[in-house]
């Protein structure tokens, strides 16, 4: 299986892309590569963020290029298919969500800064 690269702006491996799969859903690698590159942005602001408000602000643009993505990939445009605990400083359960991945089924931990309800303190 043939992988295309995509590399952040220093250099650094992001993720790989399907070649077969972008070429057979016809996907413009160009745009798929720099959303790839504003998700992994997204994520590294999150690790830096220290309050909750600000945190919950890079959660929405995360959450609007997992959507962005969906679109470029041709797949129906749902949240059931973003991996929403793998993103830095989430407490949801990892292996619980893992497991539920695509059924509609989440589980969410109440103190969890990215999804929990501490809206408007610090981290």
């Amino acid at each position: 299986m043939k992988i295309i690269p995509v590399f952040d702006e220093d250099g650094n491996f992001v993720t790989g892309i399907n070649a077969a799969l972008a070429k057979t859903r016809n996907i413009n690698i160009e745009k798929a590569k720099n959303l790839y590159r504003a998700k992994h942005h997204a994520e590294k602001l999150m690790e830096q963020i220290t309050s909750y408000d600000k945190l919950k602000y890079a959660f929405d643009l995360w959450t609007k290029i997992q959507y962005d993505l969906q679109t470029v990939w041709g797949f129906p445009r749902s949240r059931d298919y973003h991996r929403f605990w793998e993103v830095p400083k989430c407490t949801c359960p990892k292996l619980d969500n893992e497991d539920a991945y695509g059924t509609k089924t989440y589980y969410i931990n109440k103190t969890c800064p990215v999804h929990g309800d501490q809206a408007g303190s610090k981290i």
